[in-house]
């Protein structure tokens, strides 16, 4: 959590998926220009640098036992 925000991925890096506090909104980054050695979740390039926000109705949890 980053000011009421769960953070997916890593902060301003690469690919990142943002939701608020009350889970309605998200916000998802995909920066395949980001230099990052390591990232938690690798952007393509042929999938281009976008930003966009969606609104949340439902979330759907799996378990792997």
């Amino acid at each position: 959590m980053e000011n009421g925000k769960a953070i997916l991925g890593q902060r301003d890096n690469v690919v990142e998926l943002v939701l608020t506090r009350n889970l309605t909104r998200a916000n998802i980054l995909n920066d395949s220009s980001a230099q990052i050695e390591e990232p938690a979740y690798r952007a393509t390039s042929w999938r281009g640098d976008w930003q966009d926000e969606v609104e949340v109705e439902e979330i759907e949890i799996w378990v792997e036992d």
